[in-house]
Parts: structure tokens; sequence; C-alpha cells
């Protein structure tokens, strides 16, 4: 009994240091893995550490801070007014907003807009200076000076249009009256003609004598155009009975006439 019992106690003691020899084995080797692991572990660490990208964000953003500054810098005075124009808008709209609604002002009148209009020129023109001034008035005269010349021009053109019409006109009508006048010659002419070629045929058929005393008394121009048309020997012959003096005026104006004709 006490041999079997001392045989178990060695049995028990033998299994207990086995299998605390098999722990610390076991331990050993988890140890062993993961000091591997963390061996294995560091060298990626070092490549992501090597591997981490440029900072390209941080470095845009500093540019557009420093250009922003710049601008800033140089046009103070337009940030500041904008500023305070934002302000004044947010205090107007917060005191438009707490103060009870007013009644709607009244239209203005046509005098009170002209006043205004007036004071606003008043006050812009207090904003010029004197040299702009003065050349401002020097091109709104100049202007009123072409204005005139321009529309002098259009009347002018309207008033010689006008003058050649009535010339047109008049130009018509003369041509109507010369036309008038031309034929009234004329016919005055050929019946001027025809009282001439019956003074010839009567002429004609008197005797020379009886002929050359109605020629001493008529006038020469028309005894030159009666012995013109009357024949040769008939004309001669009249010419013989009349006077000398007579005969030789007749005869230089019947040549006249006859070179004229």
């Amino acid at each position: 009994m006490i041999a079997s019992k001392k045989g178990r106690n060695l049995q028990n003691s033998y299994s207990q240091h086995f299998q605390k020899r098999k722990q610390v084995s076991r331990d050993e080797q988890n140890s062993a893995m993961s000091l591997s692991k963390r061996k294995s572990n560091l060298p990626s660490k070092r490549n992501n550490r090597k591997r981490k990208p440029f900072p390209v964000g941080a470095l845009i953003s500093c540019i557009v801070l420093l250009i922003a500054f710049i601008y800033a810098f140089e046009n103070e005075e337009k940030i500041v007014k904008s500023l305070s124009k934002i302000e004044i808008s947010v205090f107007g709209k917060a005191k438009a907003q707490g103060e009870p609604a007013k009644k709607a002002p009244k239209p203005k009148s046509t005098l009170d807009k002209f006043s205004d209009e007036k004071e606003a020129k008043k006050v812009a023109k207090k904003t010029w200076t004197d040299e702009e001034i003065a050349l401002f008035t020097q091109l709104e005269q100049r202007k009123s000076e072409l204005d005139q010349r321009e529309e002098n021009l259009k009347k002018l053109e309207v008033e010689l249009k006008q003058q050649q019409e009535d010339i047109k006109k008049n130009l018509a009508e003369l041509r109507k009256i010369r036309t008038k006048i031309s034929q009234g010659l004329e016919q005055k002419i050929e019946k001027d003609e025809e009282k001439v070629d019956k003074l010839v045929a009567v002429y004609s058929n008197m005797k020379p004598q009886q002929a050359a005393k109605v020629m001493e008394k008529i006038d020469e121009e028309l005894a030159i155009r009666v012995l013109a048309k009357m024949k040769k020997k008939s004309a001669a012959e009249v010419l013989n009975l009349l006077e000398p003096e007579k005969a030789k005026r007749l005869s230089e104006k019947y040549v006249g006439y006859i070179s004229m004709n």
C-alpha cells in the first residue's frame, strides 16, 4: 500500500514536472514567435516611414496664405472699406429688424427730384479740380458749337435741295416758254412768207413803172424781201426805174440780205 502510494506520488510529480517543462517550452516558443513577428514588422514600419508622401497640401496652403497676406498688405484700404460697408449693412439690417416698421416715405415731387439732382451735381463738381472743370466746360462749348454747325449744315443742305428743285422747275418752264416762242416765231415767219409771196405775185403782175413807185414808199426791208423773191429780170427793171440813191441802198441791202440768208 505504502509502496503503491509512493509510486503514484512519484508518477504525479514526474507528470507535473513534464507538464511544467512543456509549458515552459511553449512559452519560449510563443515568445520566440512574438519576437520574430516584431522583427518582421520593424522593417515594414521603417519602410512606411520612408514611403511617407511629401506634404503638398501643406505647401499649397502656405503659399495661399502668403499671397493673401501680400494682397491684404497692398490693398489694406480697400479691405477696410469693404469690411466697414459689410458692418454698416449688417448693423442697418439688425437695426431695421429691431425697429418697428415705419410708414413708407411719400414719393418725391419733380421739384424735389430736380433739386436732388442739382445738389448731386454740385457735390460731384466739388470733387473735380478747377482744371477738370475748365476742360469739361471747353468740351461742352466745343460740342455745342459742333452741334450748331451740324444743324446749320443740315439747314443749308435742305435749302440747296429746295433751290435745285426750284431751278429744275424754272428750267422746265423756260423750255416750255422757248418752245412756245419758237413755235410762234415759226408760225409768224410762215405767215409773213405767205404775205411776201402774195406781194411778189402782185408786183410781178404789175408794170415795172407802177411797181417802182410802190417800192419807193414801202419799207426797205420788205422791198428787199420782195425783190429777192421776184424774177431777176423783173427785179432789175424795177431797180432801174427807182431813184439812184434808193436803188443804191436797196442793192446794198439786197446783197447783204442774200449773204445773210
